[in-house]
């Protein structure tokens, strides 16, 4: 599980608390993880432990964070991509874009592109899991239907048809 997961579960939570500050508080302690996004929950348990250590110590945080730095997206094996790879990629996406106000549509572009390698009927049923109803057009024009499905997130209103 990433630090990412654990965001999405904080907003996911929040949404389910009735009072607006305990609600509002999640949502800061999910915005607040952003930079850690990419990391194991693992690996920020460990960063967290060591920086308390410091502070518990001295009373000031370490200058130098012992954070390894973060791993590198993989791109996806261009030889099996599968629907379900293309469906994972695009939650991933729409996960991020919601927390990370850095990520720009070239960045979205660049990881999907892989996927343009699958079939036309293979993205048409992607369109169709993602609840678009316009299922027709070339692989192009499919990648960019999935592509604005993906990016809608940052406006706030996810679009069901395309």
């Amino acid at each position: 599980m990433k630090v990412s997961d654990f965001q999405k579960y904080l907003r996911a939570l929040a949404e389910v608390v009735a009072t607006k500050a305990p609600s509002t508080e999640l949502l800061q302690a999910a915005d607040a993880l952003t930079p850690f996004a990419a990391y194991k929950m693992e690996e920020f348990g460990k960063f967290l432990l060591l920086t308390e250590e410091e502070y518990g110590t001295t009373g000031k945080l370490p200058k130098a964070a012992p954070l390894p730095p973060p791993p590198k997206p993989r791109a996806p094996n261009k030889q099996n991509l599968s629907l379900e790879q293309l469906l994972e990629a695009v939650d991933s996406l729409k996960i991020r874009l919601r927390t990370d106000h850095n990520l720009d549509r070239k960045a979205v572009e660049a990881e999907l592109e892989p996927f343009g390698k699958l079939t036309a009927a293979v993205l048409a049923e992607a369109l169709q899991r993602l609840g678009m109803k316009d299922l027709k057009g070339t692989k192009t024009v499919l990648m960019t239907k999935i592509l604005s499905h993906t990016l809608s997130v940052q406006s706030g209103v996810e679009r069901s048809e395309a």
